[in-house]
C-alpha cells in the first residue's frame, strides 16, 4: 500500500442528482406540483406519499436512460480534477439495477475510468481497503459508520444532522469540497505566536 490519500466520492447526491428529472416525471405523471425541496429526508413515503414514493423506487430507480440526459456542469469536472490533485479517487455507488450501463456511459462522460469505479452495497468495505480515506456522500448511513475523515454533501434531504454526525464537514457546493478535502487530508498547524 502507498501513502497516496484516498478519496471516496460517492455518485448520486453528490455529482449527479436524480431528484430533478424525478420531479418532472412525478409532476407530469400524478399532476402534482412536487419540488426538489419537498424532499426533505430519504423516506419517500413521509415526504411524497405512498403511490409516489413506490413509483420512485420500483419504477424511476430502474430507468434504462437514467443518467443519459444528466449534464456534466464544468463545476463538477472543476472538483473532480481538484481532488485528483489530492489522490486518488475512487468513484463509489450503489449497483442498481436497470440503470448501471447508463449510469457508467455518465461516469464516463465525467472523466472516470472503469478502474476507478466501483459499484457496492457495502462502502464499509472499501474503508477497510482503504483505511483513513475521505469519503464525501450525501447519505448520512454511511458517513456515520466511515471511520476515517469524512465530508456530507449538502442536500435537502440531509439536514438537521449534526448532532448524528458530529466528526464530519458539510460542504455547500461542490466547490466547498475542494477545500474542506483539503482541511481534512493536509492539516497545518497554526504557527504559534508570542506577544
Amino acid at each position: 500500500m502507498t501513502d497516496e490519500q484516498v478519496i471516496l466520492l460517492d455518485c448520486d447526491g453528490v455529482i449527479v442528482d436524480s431528484h430533478p428529472k424525478f420531479m418532472r416525471l412525478i409532476n407530469a405523471k400524478f399532476g402534482t406540483v412536487f419540488k426538489i425541496s419537498d424532499i426533505i429526508n430519504y423516506k419517500y413515503e413521509e415526504c411524497l406519499g405512498k403511490e409516489i414514493s413506490d413509483y420512485i423506487l420500483e419504477e424511476l430507480w430502474h430507468l434504462e436512460d437514467l443518467y443519459d440526459d444528466a449534464p456534466v456542469p464544468m463545476i463538477i469536472r472543476d472538483m473532480i480534477r481538484t481532488l485528483r490533485d489530492l489522490g486518488r479517487v475512487i468513484l463509489i455507488s450503489a449497483p442498481m439495477a436497470g440503470h448501471a450501463t447508463s449510469k457508467m456511459r455518465f461516469l464516463h462522460r465525467a472523466g472516470f475510468k472503469q478502474s476507478d469505479i466501483v459499484f457496492t452495497w457495502d462502502k464499509a468495505a472499501l474503508e477497510r481497503a482503504f483505511p483513513g480515506a475521505l469519503l464525501i456522500d450525501d447519505g448520512p448511513s454511511f458517513l456515520k459508520r466511515h471511520q476515517g475523515p469524512k465530508i456530507i454533501f449538502d442536500q435537502p434531504y440531509n439536514q438537521g444532522l449534526e448532532s448524528e454526525i458530529t466528526d464530519c464537514l458539510r460542504a455547500y457546493s461542490h466547490a466547498d469540497v475542494y477545500w474542506l478535502a483539503v482541511d481534512l487530508l493536509y492539516p497545518t498547524v497554526s504557527p504559534v505566536v508570542n506577544i
